[in-house]
């Protein structure tokens, strides 16, 4: 069996031991490895309204690539807050996957990859929409709160506050670690196809009933271009 497989669920094993016998149930960190570490699950003190994950529920699987490996995980999610994947073990309790301990993730028909955010230059999590041409075009999942109005005689918020997530896209170059911010509408995306060729973009989304700011039709359009 591979190393990376034995470290992996090896620590899986003696953190999820240590766990069951010594449950902190006020601390948010109770153990951490070289290939994350546990948390107990977030409760919503705030009680905010929606989730802070990407997916509705644990049900989906997911794939992580170690090396030349790939690694089935059941129950896995990501946390859009936070920008981490995590592994639901139990009601009260998850496993983080440390960044470092992999190279890409494949969930519910989306990869994402590590690149740097060009807002706050760190390193996070972006989903690999398509390859076209010499270029990636990347979606960053964002998360904000949206807060109530508050009763002005009571100052008491008059309902609770919400999760608001949104997206936001990037170009990535072959030979570039550099993210270039886009937004999804005509002109962006014809920026991106050669001048001789658009004549026949604007064509193939007329024809096809295609919208310039809809992901999926955007994947049609950049796919076509790649034919041209």
């Amino acid at each position: 069996m591979h190393k990376y497989l034995i470290v992996f669920f090896s620590l899986l094993l003696t953190q999820f031991v240590s766990f069951s016998q010594n449950t902190p149930t006020n601390s948010y960190i109770i153990g951490q490895g070289d290939h994350g570490f546990w948390v107990s699950a977030q409760n919503n003190t705030k009680q905010i309204k929606g989730s802070p994950y990407l997916f509705d529920n644990w049900s989906q699987k997911g794939d992580i690539f170690i090396g030349n490996q790939v690694y089935t995980l059941s129950a896995l999610n990501y946390n859009i807050q936070v920008e981490r994947f995590e592994v639901k073990i139990s009601e009260d309790s998850v496993f983080v996957l440390n960044h470092g301990s992999f190279d890409k993730v494949k969930v519910k028909g989306k990869s994402f990859s590590r690149h740097l955010d060009p807002d706050f230059q760190r390193n996070t999590y972006f989903e690999d929409i398509i390859h076209f041409n010499d270029k990636y075009l990347l979606k960053k999942h964002e998360l904000t709160i949206k807060e109530s109005q508050i009763n002005p005689l009571t100052m008491q918020k008059l309902q609770n506050d919400q999760y608001i997530k949104k997206e936001q896209y990037y170009i990535l170059k072959d030979d570039s670690d550099k993210l270039d911010k886009i937004k999804l509408n005509k002109s962006a995306i014809l920026s991106l196809v050669e001048e001789n060729n658009k004549a026949k973009v604007k064509e193939f989304v007329k024809e096809h009933m295609l919208s310039y700011k809809k992901n999926d039709d955007v994947i049609k359009i950049l796919n076509y271009c790649d034919t041209l």
